[in-house]
C-alpha cells in the first residue's frame, strides 16, 4: 500500500527513477538533460532518431516526421486556395492550388483572377480598402512611402505606362496586371491562367493548338470571358482514333495555328 514502485514492474513516468528501498519514484535523469538515459530513445542535443524520424523532446522518443504542407496533397493549408489532389490546371485548381473560377464579388479571394481582396470578406478597420474591383485602395499611395495595403511605393515613379516597376495603384508590375511589359511578356490579358489564349506565365497559345489540360487532351478556343477564368472545353477532339490516329489529329491542329500565325503576321 502507499507503493509507487518496485523490482518488478516499474511504474515510473521516464522522468523520474524509483527508490528502491522506499518503493517512491523520485526525481532523477530528465528527458532533454543531453544524456540518453533508460527508456529513452533520444535526448536533446543527442539525438539519435533515423533522417526519417524526429526527436519528441517531450517524452524523448522518435516520431514519425510529419510531411510538409505541399500543392496537391489534397489537404487545404493557409497560403493555398484550392487543393484538389493534384498538381495540374483545367480542373477548377490550378498547379498552384489558386482557384480557376469565379468573379469578382462573389466573397472568395481568387489570386488567379488577379484579386487582392474581396469586398464582403475586407476588415474595415484596416488602413486600407477594397474596391469594387477587389483591389486594395491605399491613401498613402504614391507618397514615397510603403504602407500596409500597398505592394510598392515609387512615389512620382508610379505608372501604368509599359515596364514600370509600381503601378499607379502601388501593385508591382506583372505578368497578369493587363498592362504589356515587353521585357517578358507576350500578351498580359490580366490573369494568370492557362487555356484563354495568354497563358499563366503571360506566352501566347494559339488556336488549334493540343496540349494536356485538366488530365485531358483539348484544343485551344479563342473565346475569352472578361469577368471569370474558365476552363477551356475539355472535350476530346471530335474522332474515335486512338495512338496514330490522334497524332495525326494533334499534328493537323498545330498545322492550322502555325497557318493562323503566319496570317497574324503578314
Amino acid at each position: 500500500m502507499g507503493e509507487q514502485c518496485g523490482e518488478i514492474g516499474l511504474v515510473c513516468p521516464v522522468e523520474q527513477t524509483c527508490d528502491e528501498a522506499a518503493c517512491v519514484c523520485s526525481g532523477g535523469p530528465l528527458c532533454g538533460d543531453g544524456t540518453i538515459n533508460p527508456g529513452e530513445q533520444c535526448n536533446e542535443p543527442a539525438i539519435v532518431c533515423p533522417s526519417t524520424k524526429l526527436c519528441d523532446v517531450r517524452t524523448c522518443t522518435c516520431v514519425i516526421v510529419p510531411p510538409a504542407p505541399r500543392c496537391g496533397d489534397g489537404k487545404l493549408d493557409h497560403t493555398e486556395e484550392c487543393d484538389d489532389g493534384n498538381a495540374r490546371d483545367g480542373d477548377g485548381c490550378d498547379v498552384l492550388c489558386r482557384l480557376e473560377q469565379g468573379r469578382c464579388g462573389d466573397g472568395v479571394l481568387q489570386s488567379a483572377l488577379g484579386e487582392q481582396c474581396e469586398p464582403s470578406t475586407h476588415d474595415q478597420n484596416l488602413i486600407y480598402e477594397c474596391t469594387p474591383a477587389c483591389r486594395f485602395l491605399s491613401h498613402f499611395c504614391s507618397d514615397g512611402y510603403f504602407q500596409p495595403g500597398e505592394e510598392c511605393d515609387d512615389g512620382p515613379n508610379n505608372s501604368n505606362v509599359q515596364n514600370a516597376r509600381c503601378r499607379l495603384d502601388c501593385s508591382l508590375g506583372k505578368c497578369g496586371d493587363s498592362i504589356l511589359d515587353s521585357a517578358f511578356e507576350q500578351c498580359d490579358d490580366g490573369n494568370t491562367v492557362n487555356g484563354d489564349g495568354c497563358d499563366r506565365t503571360c506566352r501566347r497559345e494559339f488556336p488549334g493548338q493540343f496540349y494536356v489540360f485538366g488530365g485531358s487532351i483539348v484544343e485551344l478556343h479563342a473565346a475569352r470571358d472578361e469577368t471569370s477564368v474558365r476552363p477551356v472545353d475539355r472535350r476530346p477532339p471530335s474522332t474515335s482514333e486512338t495512338g496514330p490516329g490522334l497524332i495525326a489529329v494533334m499534328a493537323a491542329g498545330a498545322s492550322a495555328g502555325y497557318a493562323w500565325m503566319r496570317r497574324r503576321r503578314s
